[in-house]
């Protein structure tokens, strides 16, 4: 017994396409569905956008949303852009502050500095350019607070957890008071622009700790951002490598 789909070919058919490039790319349309990508979520980040703890700007609230992406595709996946919504919430909007990064990309294609191309078995952070703005966090997050918990770096300046694991809950449960008990973030990205899409919805009260990869919001990272904030983060996604955790070193460097 023989399955699969029949593709009939009508007199002509073959003649009227420009030659045998366009002749597989219509047969493989045909075939693959267009929005199917072997592509997953490893780590999922609040980025917080402020730029130091002493300066209070109308940004002090906004978060950039970035995904580790890795694609298990045979072929390359070029992202030309990326559109976050906040879903099932209330008290966050999507009028955040915008973001430069060549890692962070617009709904808007040609508002982006150009596409951001994941080779098979490779991995980059890529995220909204779009922050999103949740009303009053940081009037929880004392100073006091945060500057009492133990903060681990990975180099000068890199903060990247936090010793207190317990934490974490603490950030769900809080977060789920304050915007919703299913509130979650969903960001679609476009592929090879109208090639077709691929959305992720992330829950806001489900995060984790660094220690797992199941595309989870990691909440002791953005808790570490929010002690020691740094532009770390953001000089590694102005680059095509688009690795957030590669290791830079300023001596002279200081929030």
């Amino acid at each position: 017994m023989a399955t699969g789909a029949a593709i009939i070919f009508c007199p002509g058919f073959i003649f009227s396409l420009k030659g045998s490039a366009d002749f597989f790319i219509y047969i493989k349309n045909i075939i693959m569905p267009k929005d199917e990508y072997n592509l997953a979520v490893i780590q999922s980040r609040l980025l917080p956008a402020r730029p130091g703890l002493k300066f209070k700007t109308d940004m002090a609230n906004d978060a950039f949303i970035i995904l580790e992406l890795r694609n298990y595709s045979s072929n390359p996946i070029i992202f030309t852009s990326a559109k976050v919504e906040v879903i099932r919430s209330h008290d966050i909007s999507t009028t955040g502050a915008y973001g430069r990064e060549a890692c962070l990309l617009y709904n808007d294609p040609n508002s982006n500095r150009g596409p951001v191309t994941i080779e098979p078995g490779q991995t980059k952070w890529i995220g909204g350019a779009l922050a999103i703005r949740f009303k009053g966090l940081l009037e929880w997050f004392p100073r006091k607070e945060l500057e009492s918990l133990f903060l681990h770096e990975t180099a000068p300046h890199m903060p990247f957890t936090i010793a207190e694991n317990y934490y974490v809950d603490i950030l769900n449960k809080k977060l789920s008071d304050l915007y919703g008990e299913n509130s979650a973030i969903k960001v679609t990205y476009t592929v090879n622009l109208n090639a077709g899409t691929k959305n992720f919805i992330i829950p806001l009260k489900k995060g984790k700790d660094i220690f797992f990869r199941d595309g989870s919001f990691q909440h002791d990272w953005m808790a570490a951002q929010l002690i020691e904030p740094s532009a770390i983060p953001s000089i590694n996604l102005s680059s095509s490598e688009c690795n957030m955790d590669k290791i830079v070193c300023f001596p002279d460097y200081e929030n």
